[in-house]
């Protein structure tokens, strides 16, 4: 809610100026490209420590409540590791059950966990913000050479 008053305000500053509405709509459009190629960044990391992590078995503990959302703990032999991505508010009871056994991914790199919820997010994100970066990076090169060509 705070990003669209803060866009608000900054295309009414930009009207003040004297741009027009179809530069905003620009602007607008390049900053959603922006966001959509970071997103696909994130989630080509988030899928390349799943496929660098190692399949293994633990229990969960409890919520590690420290950070901004808490996250699952998982014991994994006698280390606890932490799930790399916030826990699942809505079915937290149902989801989340203590002294349960369930299959997790090990980050190799990282101490975390990847939990089957994680697990889904990071696919299904993949799967559509990955193809979106692409495609916002072809649509940014193909305005940058209409430009170019104007120049």
């Amino acid at each position: 809610m705070e990003f669209l008053i803060g866009f608000a305000l900054i295309a009414v500053i930009l009207l003040l100026l004297g741009f027009g509405i179809g530069d905003i709509a620009y602007l607008a459009f390049g900053i959603m490209l922006l966001i959509m190629i970071f997103t696909g960044g994130f989630f080509l990391i988030v899928l390349a420590l799943l496929l660098s992590s190692k399949r293994v078995f633990g229990e969960y503990c409890d919520m590690d409540e420290n950070g901004k959302y808490p996250r699952a703990v998982y014991l994994i032999g006698e280390k606890r590791m932490v799930n790399l991505f916030p826990c699942e508010m809505v079915a937290r009871e149902k989801l989340y059950v203590p002294g349960k056994t369930v299959r997790l991914f090990r980050c190799r790199p990282v101490p975390f966990v990847i939990d089957r919820n994680a697990f889904f997010t990071i696919v299904f994100g993949s799967a559509v913000f990955i193809p979106g970066a692409v495609f916002s990076v072809f649509l940014l090169v193909d305005y940058f050479m209409r430009i170019a060509i104007l120049l």
